[in-house]
């Protein structure tokens, strides 16, 4: 007995099979298929019965992403989750509606799938043509970044017969009870309107594809790719460096065949390479993408796969390392006399540049004399959001108006005005802004904005506000320290305000929090005795239209560092017209803590603050008014479609009938529409019940009927009930003596 349909994807997978093969399918010889245990297999070929089955329930099936000639009909993002963490959930959603806004952007359709209700996402592409794999997965790479999460296609062309790697399609999760559900009107949508959601999806041209740079590579997440090399020959190279600059030197073919790989082909300068433990076939490149590096296509060799590495990378996977250990990786493979040698040479810079040990002591302070330290009241830069004597970082994500922000910030310090016209500012105060993004055109033409708006010239500064936006301070180096200190001294500067953070980290590892406190503390001290406020940008990753957390600051030891922090975030795109919706969040040791809606017309240079809180609180109360009212419109739209059926199903037939027949001649509606619209029909009196005979001439007491052929059966069913009584009339008489008397 064939399982009951529940689900709308069931309910239509004769049509969504015919739509796959026409739009999914990129090749009809082969077919991913998956086992009752979840467990894939390559099969052969394939046939739109079988895209039927799988939209039926099983077996399921994965279509390759490429065909024989290398052409794709779409492209897909894949956000996994692996893990109980439900942060990995929200990230990954989070991370999938980032590549959603970026398409948006790019004028990309796009269709968002929930595939298994547990944290993971795809993003499908589709293209009105077969468009070619090379462009397909450059513009995929180029988009993902350095995200880390997997593009389909994940090879730019096929070569030697092979098939690539193929992608489950919508419909039932091959080992969780959970059918797709797209993203629809700000939510997630039910089986029925996922399905129209899916196949009445927008194509795009392949043209869209030449958006991407034609130098677009699969950019890896390797530390050493982003980290700059010290720009003084004084100052030592750190010890990872070291391993890179010295393992670059040695050929790949010396590196993979001592830890096992075995050589399978060689074209072009690319050589092909086959992991350890396996006889035959292509597990990784080297200069996959021209740029000299190893590429990792087998899921089981011990690195991570569909990520490139250079070569003290791949040696430091291959030795059980993980990115957290690199000092300790490099440590362990550099020749012991290499890493000896670098650690003087560190040892003898640090005495150099005056970071001498021997100077410090490490006594401490009674409590007893630092006790009425407790009564002295704090000293705010602005009342109850920055004190003075803490760091301050202030971070948004990229072009949420951070740099605007601060430059009213500063103008508002130097003045004592109140600060985006909302917070109050204790007192004047010195200010220098060093900006490493702006001219010095762009830096004054944003603080006169600010000025202007409150009806300042540049009388009303004075010299309490400077811009350096010709050099911008290295902050490992200590001459650049020492240089900002002697700007602080000579103009008694009070507050330093540093644009952007990642400008001033050349040289340093940032994923290490232990190279960047030190270095954030060390510049702090130099700029005492002034506030320092820094600059820093959010993880791409970072809630769109929320104020983000100290965890999404991106780079180790930022969040660590800060005393107090602002940050923010957008409410929605931004569309050009002067608007700006931010929602920010702030606060800092000092126990203090505040969360802000900000609307900021940058054409006035206004603003206006009001409670994120209680935005939020009106936003989920207005949203969940207009689910429901779309839910009770769909609703309304479901009943009128069923009386509609009803009525058609009614519409000829003069002579009453039961419920069942009625319901199986309407087709489309469900069972629960149409009893809802029968019920309605019954109120409203559209239809009327009577007494009828049925097939079997067995008198029923409640049949249906349209009203308007009720007066008109009635009466004929009275004059079929009394010619039957009459007709029946003899028989009763001849048992009656009654009957037979002479009246007389």
């Amino acid at each position: 007995m064939s399982a009951v349909k529940t689900t709308a994807w069931q309910d239509r997978s004769a049509e969504l099979a015919s739509w796959a093969m026409t739009r999914l399918v990129n090749r009809t010889d082969r077919h991913g298929q998956y086992r009752d245990d979840g467990n894939a297999f390559t099969a052969d070929r394939l046939s739109e019965t079988g895209l039927k089955t799988h939209f039926d329930g099983g077996p399921l099936i994965g279509l390759h992403t490429t065909s024989p000639d290398n052409k794709c009909r779409w492209l897909v993002f894949d956000f996994d989750n692996h893990s109980e963490d439900p942060d990995v959930k929200i990230n990954n959603f989070e991370a999938a509606m980032h590549i959603c806004n970026q398409l948006t952007k790019l004028d990309v359709s796009w269709l968002l799938e929930d595939s298994d209700g547990q944290g993971g996402f795809h993003i499908w592409i589709l293209f009105s043509d077969a468009a070619p794999a090379k462009a397909v997965h450059r513009f995929g790479q180029w988009l993902n970044g350095e995200s880390g999460h997997e593009v389909f296609p994940k090879q730019p062309e096929l070569t030697g017969g092979e098939l690539g790697n193929f992608m489950r399609i919508p419909g039932r999760h091959h080992k969780r009870d959970h059918w797709s559900r797209f993203w629809g009107d700000g939510n997630w949508l039910n089986d029925d309107a996922s399905v129209e959601r899916l196949m009445n999806a927008r194509a795009n041209d392949p043209l869209v594809l030449k958006q991407a740079p034609e130098e677009a590579v699969v950019p890896p997440v390797v530390e050493s790719d982003v980290r700059l090399s010290p720009d003084t020959s004084e100052k030592p190279s750190n010890v990872i460096t070291v391993a890179e600059e010295y393992f670059d030197k040695q050929p790949w073919s010396d590196l993979l065949e001592n830890q096992g790989w075995k050589q399978v082909g060689q074209q072009d300068g690319k050589s092909t390479w086959t992991r350890p433990d396996k006889d035959s076939g292509v597990s990784a490149t080297v200069d996959f993408n021209g740029n000299g590096k190893l590429h990792v296509f087998s899921t089981n060799s011990d690195l991570p796969h569909d990520k490139s590495y250079g070569k003290f990378r791949f040696l430091m996977y291959s030795g059980g390392f993980d990115d957290r250990r690199q000092v300790e990786a490099a440590k362990e493979l550099l020749p012991a006399e290499i890493v000896k040698e670098n650690d003087r040479l560190w040892h003898v810079w640090k005495n150099k540049s005056g970071d001498n040990d021997e100077k410090r002591t490490y006594e401490g302070v009674t409590i007893s004399q630092l006790w009425p330290l407790a009564d002295e009241p704090i000293e705010w830069l602005v009342d109850e959001v920055f004190s003075a004597d803490q760091p301050t970082i202030f971070g948004a994500k990229q072009k949420a108006m951070k740099t605007t922000m601060l430059s009213d910030l500063a103008v508002c310090l130097a003045t004592g005005l109140p600060w985006l016209r909302t917070f109050e500012i204790p007192k004047r105060r010195s200010v220098l802004i060093i900006t490493g993004e702006a001219s010095q055109k762009a830096a004054i033409r944003k603080v006169r904005s600010a000025a202007e708006s409150l009806n300042l010239t540049r009388h009303d500064f004075e010299d309490t506000l400077r811009i350096e936006a010709i050099n911008f301070p290295r902050l490992p180096s200590a001459d650049d320290c020492v240089s900002v200190q002697q700007a602080v001294t000579a103009h008694n500067i009070e507050v330093v305000i540093l644009d952007p953070l990642y400008m001033g980290l050349e040289g340093l590892n940032t994923t290490n929090l232990t190279e960047v406190g030190p270095v954030l503390r060390n510049f702090m001290k130099h700029c005492q005795p002034a506030s320092v406020i820094i600059a820093h940008h959010v993880k791409k990753t970072a809630s769109f239209d929320d104020a983000p957390n100290l965890e999404d600051l991106s780079q180790a030891g930022i969040a660590e560092f800060a005393g107090n922090y602002w940050l923010m975030g957008r409410i929605g795109e931004y569309t050009g017209d002067g608007m700006h919706e931010l929602a920010v969040r702030y606060g800092g040791r000092e126990g203090h803590f505040g969360m802000k809606k900000i609307d900021f017309n940058e054409f006035s240079w206004t603003f206006e603050s009001s409670d994120l809180l209680e935005y939020r609180k009106q936003t989920v109360a207005r949203e969940e008014k207009q689910r429901a009212a779309t839910k009770a419109e769909r609703y309304h739209q479901k009943i009128e479609q069923a009386r509609a059926s009803i009525m058609a199903a009614m519409r000829n037939v003069k002579e009453p009938t039961s419920k069942r027949a009625i319901e199986g001649r309407t087709g489309g509606a469900t069972q629960s529409s149409f009893r809802e619209a029968f019920a309605d029909m019954e109120i409203d009196q559209t239809i009327s019940t009577h007494a009828y005979r049925d097939s079997m001439d067995r008198l029923q007491s409640c049949g249906y009927l349209l009203a308007e052929y009720g007066p008109e059966y009635e009466e004929k069913f009275k004059q079929s009930e009394v010619a039957r009584e009459q007709s029946e009339d003899p028989k009763q008489s001849k048992g009656d003596p009654k009957e037979s008397e002479d009246p007389r």
